[in-house]
């Protein structure tokens, strides 16, 4: 890709792994609903659709394949990454209703906060939003050992994915600092749909807060307050 947005994916290999004020590291999936032919030559360079396409079981349900992203350390390395596949296969992927977006958080979040995640995301998107079942219809909707329904919200990954990044606990002016996420393979991941940039920055500030609070992280008083001021917003 670097031959079509050079700058960019210097930025992104130089900041990938750096994380900003203590928030979550952000994984993205691409869902395509159209015929997927414009990610043909991507696929090939990443070793073809065996290797990085097929050992995908999950997607939507509509989608003729997914495709996982390496995680980044910041919502702005992950939007960046997304705009530098653009420019590689000549195709937009923000608000594009054949381009379903998955942002992947660590941390499995309880129920009440699952649901207070789907709520922030859908009220601070900057896009207008109806859906039927079948939008959150996915390959595992239905399947016997991992059913996972239709909803918006899906948790856990089924192997270990990568902790290498920054974890704040403590509080106050005791921050510290660790060099590896706490979770094993906990996650908690929203499907956006036709998502925009600011839906990821968004989906990634609720996630942080709501899996602070729920871990005690650095950002657990102010997680807190949040809930707090949500429930009573609803």
């Amino acid at each position: 890709m670097h031959g079509h947005a050079p700058a960019k994916v210097d930025a992104v290999s130089l900041h990938r792994r750096r994380v900003e004020h203590g928030r979550l590291s952000v994984g993205l999936k691409i869902h395509c609903l159209g015929d997927g032919s414009q990610f043909s030559t991507l696929v090939k360079g990443l070793g073809g659709a065996q290797k990085i396409l097929d050992i995908n079981y999950y997607k939507h349900s509509r989608a003729s394949l997914c495709l996982v992203l390496p995680p980044m350390g910041n919502a702005h390395s992950a939007i960046l990454l997304l705009e530098c596949i653009e420019h590689y296969i000549g195709f937009s992927l923000f608000s594009n209703p054949e381009i379903q977006i998955q942002v992947c958080s660590p941390g499995r979040l309880d129920a009440r906060r699952s649901a207070l995640l789907a709520i922030g995301f859908y009220l601070g998107s900057d896009t207008l939003r109806r859906y039927v079942l079948g939008d959150l219809a996915t390959s595992f909707a239905e399947n016997y050992y991992y059913p996972r329904r239709r909803r918006l919200v899906l948790y856990d990954a089924d192997v270990t994915f990568d902790r290498a990044f920054d974890w704040w606990k403590g509080s106050g002016k005791q921050r510290l600092v660790e060099s590896q996420l706490p979770f094993d393979n906990g996650r908690s991941d929203l499907l956006t749909g036709s998502g925009s940039r600011l839906d990821i920055q968004n989906v990634k500030l609720l996630a942080t807060l709501l899996v602070h609070a729920q871990y005690q992280g650095y950002w657990n008083q102010l997680g807190m307050e949040f809930q707090e001021e949500m429930e009573a917003l609803l």
